[in-house]
């Protein structure tokens, strides 16, 4: 089959160049410009004006006056969140930028500080506490954009090395897409400047990236735009293609205004999902390619259910330019389901694994396709098949049949994250070394609210010291080995959890992927929708 590519390195210095007021917007100049200090539950967020590669100090005091201790140094994103532990502490703050010594000795080189700002931690009632728990979350996809591109880092960590810094994922910059959008409708983004990042990030992604019959690769260089290979498999990634498209879509709907930002928003937006050949990622059995081109590859995978890739069949039999067949979905998704029938803890799973699947395949697809009333022939419900996951992750963490440290009704939820060891693909019984991810059950709480609420409050409240930083909690962390994935977060982990937060508390993110027509009509082809 034919390969069609294209990525034009000679623009990357005019983006560059383009984008470098953007920068601004979104990051202390010099060190010595205003810092905003927000107060939130036991916690004072502080954000200032910054650029790419700074490394900043942050000093605290208890008085206007002094005197300051540091509490961070080298710290390398122009956000810092100081957990106080309690509502109401009052605290001044100041920052400077630092630039390491090179050598022996102390060389180090530093910036003016900033003007002295207060921050107090302020009581919240549950609405406020979640709009804040969305934001932390939000502000990885806003501060720590790629400065270029504006694409979501795979990783984010609190001193990111420069070699991390421009590796960006594709899937998890289409949850971005949503997560902006959030912003905006909860008022923690600026308006102009949040929709020219979404442009940005559009218009590179069309102008600059490689693509390869209008399909996106794992990964992709940020400044570049070129293909980084990702577990040595380079080409597209067509499920992480659908993780993008997904947002795009999201993005389209929701920007219907009539200025000029809003127009050229929806119309990269459209071009960019008109622009996929989902016609051209099949095989001979109506089943879809994980990668492609396949050429090269020794054993090429195939999307197959029940996975994270039904919104990857969606959209391909959905396309208004290049579907492919809508036996398609038929056969290559709900025919490959591994039927199973069957309860664990009382709830009946039937397809997937034993005990559930890892919590994230009942997110990333669903960030946008609304489960309920969702069917096929073996599934009557996705919305309660999806509860059901959840609830047997609940179950099993308060049964704990491995005894690891801390499990609980309080402490559950298992999906691929980090872990003492590595990453992993945690679930229930076969897959479990004690790692619980936040983004598992918080991710969870339109399936299970009462029981992702509960262990969203008492994280925070009692462990939130350990396990918060600026994009929310920490990745994972394991008490039977006592390791926390500190400073650290992994992009496509963070990026579910405020559009899902979302689909709990006003369904915003299915009403407008839903509201596209081609889903509408694909849905109603389909016949998979509860009649």
């Amino acid at each position: 089959m034919r390969l069609s590519w294209r990525c034009d390195p000679g623009r990357a210095l005019t983006m560059l160049v383009a984008c470098a007021s953007m920068a601004l917007l979104t990051g202390c100049q010099g060190g010595g410009g205003a810092v905003q200090a927000t107060g939130h539950r036991m916690r004072i967020d502080l954000r200032w004006h910054g650029q790419e590669p700074d490394l900043y100090e942050i000093w605290r005091g208890d008085r206007a006056e002094g005197p300051f201790e540091r509490i961070a140094d080298q710290h390398g994103v122009p956000l810092y969140t100081d957990f106080v532990g309690q509502d109401g502490i009052s605290r001044y703050y100041r920052v400077r930028t630092v630039k390491p010594s090179t050598g022996t000795g102390d060389g180090s080189e530093f910036g003016a500080f900033s003007a002295t700002v207060e921050g107090r931690s302020v009581a919240e009632d549950r609405e406020a506490f979640l709009t804040g728990v969305q934001e932390a979350g939000i502000r990885y996809f806003f501060d720590f954009a790629h400065p270029v591109s504006g694409l979501a880092r795979e990783w984010g960590r609190q001193t990111p090395p420069r070699h991390v810094r421009r590796i960006c994922a594709i899937g998890a910059s289409g949850m971005g897409l949503m997560n902006l959008v959030v912003g905006l409708e909860r008022g923690v983004l600026p308006a102009v400047e949040t929709r020219e990042l979404l442009l940005r990030m559009l218009t590179f992604v069309q102008e600059q990236a490689e693509t390869y019959d209008g399909a996106l690769p794992h990964w992709m260089d940020g400044t570049t735009g070129k293909t980084i290979p990702f577990a040595k498999i380079g080409g597209a990634d067509i499920v992480e293609t659908a993780f993008f498209m997904e947002g795009v879509l999201v993005v389209r709907e929701y920007f219907s205004g009539a200025n000029k930002l809003d127009r050229q928003i929806r119309s990269r937006a459209d071009e960019l999902w008109r622009g996929v050949r989902w016609d051209r990622f099949t095989d001979e059995k109506n089943r879809l390619y994980w990668h492609w081109p396949v050429e090269g590859l020794k054993r090429p995978m195939r999307i197959t259910g029940s996975n994270e890739g039904h919104i990857a069949y969606l959209l391909a039999v959905a396309s208004p330019t290049h579907p492919a067949p809508d036996e398609v979905y038929s056969q290559g998704w709900v025919g490959t389901h591994r039927v199973m029938n069957k309860a664990f803890y009382g709830m009946h799973l039937e397809v997937g694994r034993p005990h559930g699947s890892p919590l994230f395949w009942t997110h990333y697809s669903y960030l946008g396709l609304d489960p309920h009333g969702l069917q096929d022939k073996h599934v009557t419900d996705y919305f309660t098949y999806h509860r059901n996951v959840a609830l047997i992750h609940w179950e099993y963490a308060k049964e704990n049949p491995k005894a690891h440290a801390g499990y609980g009704p309080l402490r559950w939820g298992l999906t691929s994250s980090s872990g003492p060891d590595g990453y992993g693909p945690w679930t229930p019984v076969r897959h479990d070394n004690g790692t619980i991810a936040p983004t598992a059950a918080l991710s969870s709480m339109p399936y299970v609210p009462e029981q992702s609420l509960a262990m969203l409050e008492d994280l925070y409240e009692k462990r939130g010291g350990h396990l918060w930083g600026e994009f929310g909690f920490y990745d994972a962390f394991n008490d039977s080995r006592n390791w926390v994935s500190k400073g650290f977060w992994i992009g496509i982990d963070v990026g579910p959890i405020a559009p899902m937060i979302e689909n709990h508390r006003t369904g915003l993110c299915w009403k407008l992927f839903m509201n596209a027509p081609e889903i509408k009509a694909a849905v109603e082809r389909l016949g998979i929708a509860e009649k």
